[in-house]
Order: C-alpha cells, then structure tokens, then sequence
C-alpha cells in the first residue's frame, strides 16, 4: 500500500509507521437482527469469494460473545456464511467500540428515540470506528462484490458531488478518519439524511483538498483515491429500480469493485423473482451461490 503524502499544516501527521492491513473486509449490522436478509447474505458471501486472501469480518449487535456457536446453529443464513473459511462472525459492543474516540460520549448521550435516523446513523459511526481502529474496507450490506478492490486507502462518488461512505478502505489510524471522527461529533445533525454518511465524508475530503466535482474522474488526494462511481455506483440511486428490471447489454460492470443496490430507496419493497433474469438475479447468481 503506498503511503499518503505528509498532510498540510493543521492536519494530524500520518503516524511513523503504517500499521499493516493485509486487510480484514468488515460489515454492520447494529439491529437485533440475527437472520441476515438474502441481499446482506449475498454481499457477504460475494465479498469472501472476492476476497479470498482477506478475512471477512460480520459484526452483529444481536450476537453474544458466550452463546455465539449456539446462536449461529439456530440461523440458516448464518450457519451458511460461517461455513465458508475466510467469514468470521462477531458480536458488536457499542460501548466496547468507541471506547478511546469521540464517538463514546456522543453514543452515551444520544437519544435514538428522538431522530428519524438514529439506526442508519449508528452505522455510519460504526464503520468509522471499526476502519480507524483496525483498518481494512468496509462494505455496507446491500453491495455485492465483483471483483478485487485494491488494498490501498480510498473512498468512492455516488455522483460528481458526494462521495459515499459505503465503501470506504484505510490503514488504521488513518489522520482523515481522525478527522472525520472529530467531524461526527463536532458537526452532528442527525435530523438530515446522510449528514452524518456521505455528508460527512464529502465535507472532510472538501477540507483535504478540492477533489474535481466528476463523476468520471478519478484522482488522489493526500494519497487517498478517490474513485469514481463506476467502481462502487455503477448504477446511480436515481435510477436503482434497474436493478430489478431484465439484464440488458448496456449493464456494464467491467469496471466495478461491487455494485451498491441502494436498499434503502426500495420503499416499494420490491424482491429478486426467480427466472426472471433480472440484473439483482444474475448477480445472486454468480456471486452468492451458497446463501
């Protein structure tokens, strides 16, 4: 992994030596939830057949360290992801997690019951946390993995003017997630959708430097790559219902790392038919065999 250029004055210093990231791939899940819906089983399967050289880590807030085995037989899907070699599922301790960020006293002095997003917002913070602490990529679970990003420090546009923050890779430690850890908290709003996500991520990188507003372009700022939407986005969330409609020869994911299916937007609560060669069903079908 290549090491960022030193950062201009005011910004932390990146340490003295880059802590190694052979590379863990991490996903959130901060429900309860313990049966993994068919789209974030795929994405972490598609991940581990991705990945096969790096560990896939699941963190789960519903998983207990002392009854995981006996918590994992009683569930289907994740019996099936723990079987394949590279996955490792973890129990997810909130208070465990932020402890030594910013992000401790924020967590203790919340109230979820008083924000529209309090859930989204916990994994965005999550994520954050998890990439600072130990490095490697996180993924959110509605992204299938098509081929091998590379294990380098980058974030990823959702459009020419916002980059997104599910997907985001860096060593640990990393002085831009310092910063954005710094930014949680100091600029927090958790009435606005993505301002704690993307919005977060786009006013951090705005500091950093004056990254092109392109969706097409691609370029390194202080060392991190800032990727264009083809590799994560190939289909924007504008149009996220072609998804579900026939595979077609326009759909082109050459050039793509994963592709992000936008579950949120599926208000409609739209689902993958079988047989009906929908561009969701080819992918499940190619990268998510097992689950």
């Amino acid at each position: 992994t290549s090491t960022p250029n030193v950062v201009t004055e005011g910004k932390p210093k990146l340490p003295t030596s880059t802590p190694t990231r052979k590379g863990k791939v991490l996903f959130v899940e901060t429900t309860d939830r313990l049966d993994p819906s068919p789209l974030a089983a795929c994405a972490i399967e598609s991940a581990a057949r991705t990945y096969l050289d790096r560990e896939v880590h699941f963190y789960m807030k519903g998983i207990k360290e002392e009854t995981l085995e006996e918590q994992i037989r009683q569930h289907k899907t994740l019996q099936l992801l723990s079987q394949l070699k590279n996955v490792q599922i973890q129990p997810l301790d909130f208070v465990s997690l932020f402890e030594g960020t910013p992000l401790l006293a924020w967590y203790k002095e919340r109230q979820p019951e008083r924000e529209q997003y309090a859930i989204h917002i916990l994994a965005d913070a999550c994520r954050l946390v998890l990439v600072w602490k130990y490095g490697g990529t996180y993924l959110d679970t509605d992204i299938i993995s098509l081929q091998p990003a590379p294990m380098e420090d980058f974030v990823a546009k959702q459009d020419a003017n916002t980059i997104n923050n599910a997907a985001i890779s860096f060593h640990a430690h990393h002085p831009f997630l310092q910063d954005a850890l710094a930014d949680f908290v100091q600029n927090y709003n958790g009435g606005i959708w993505g301002h704690q996500g993307p919005g977060l991520l786009t006013r951090v990188m705005s500091r950093w430097c004056a990254f092109r507003h392109s969706s097409v372009v691609e370029e390194k700022c202080q060392g991190i790559n800032i990727y264009n939407t083809s590799r994560f986005y190939p289909i924007p969330y504008t149009n996220w219902r072609r998804y579900f409609a026939t595979w077609t020869p326009d759909v082109n994911f050459s050039n793509s790392f994963g592709a992000h299916l936008w579950n949120f937007m599926n208000k409609e609560g739209k689902k993958i038919v079988s047989g009906k060669y929908s561009v969701a069903e080819e992918l499940f079908k190619k990268h998510c065999l097992s689950t």
